[in-house]
């Protein structure tokens, strides 16, 4: 792949225009070492400097069935650091709210405190975001929320972090409710084998819906 690229260079400019001037950029790279996967993804990974890789999908793919291709899924597999998913029509700028989606695992801490780390000059707002189909009529957490909750408190490095449950189903609060109403700048997921990929898309939106999400996703490499 030659070392320029109009996603490069669109990316590049836009950085550029929506940042202050004289704020420190970081460096984009094209991918020259070959055609194949393999050679640019180990010449990627063996670099110390690399801190985030960012594709975009190929042949006007929505962004749901690009990540569930294979070769995105190679890209996601092989990384050793966050992968970001950029639409072509997205309008790159600093994101100010980030919606990470949590599993309310033991591992959600340590992705918060990646993405935090990732995101911490541009001072943006992340909001913890789980999707849920159940819920209580009182409204109280969950064990498994209050876990998450002392945790955060604990153990994440970073002070604009905030929790939400959305729960899904018949009212439509997914992703379209997600969209329509936190107004987010990226949305950030753990890396998931395909098939749990595959349903978590298919848990809170559908592909008409991820069609014209215009918003980068990004793929924290797994830490189980």
């Amino acid at each position: 792949m030659p070392p320029y690229t109009p996603f490069r260079c669109k990316l590049e400019q836009q950085l550029r225009e929506n940042s202050f001037p004289g704020t420190a950029l970081p460096e984009l790279t094209c991918g020259n070492e070959g055609t194949e996967l393999v050679d640019i993804m180990t010449a990627l990974i063996s670099k110390d400097d690399v801190i985030l890789i960012i594709t975009n999908p190929a042949y006007q793919k929505d962004i749901s069935s690009y990540m569930l291709s294979a070769h995105c899924m190679q890209i996601m597999d092989w990384a050793t650091v966050p992968v970001m998913i950029v639409p072509e029509t997205t309008l790159i700028r600093n994101p100010e709210k980030i919606a990470i989606i949590a599993n309310l695992g033991e591992q959600d801490t340590d992705y918060i405190n990646v993405l935090g780390n990732l995101v911490e000059q541009f001072s943006s707002e992340i909001m913890v975001s789980h999707l849920t189909g159940n819920h209580s009529l009182d409204g109280t957490f969950t064990p498994s929320e209050n876990k998450l909750l002392a945790n955060i408190y604990k153990k994440v490095d970073y002070g604009r972090v905030y929790y939400r449950r959305i729960i899904i189903g018949g009212q439509e609060k997914g992703w379209r409710w997600l969209n329509n109403n936190k107004k987010c700048d990226l949305i950030a997921v753990s890396h998931q084998p395909q098939n749990a990929l595959k349903e978590f898309f298919n848990l809170g939106c559908t592909p008409e819906i991820t069609h014209h999400l215009t918003i980068p996703v990004i793929v924290l490499p797994y830490m189980g």
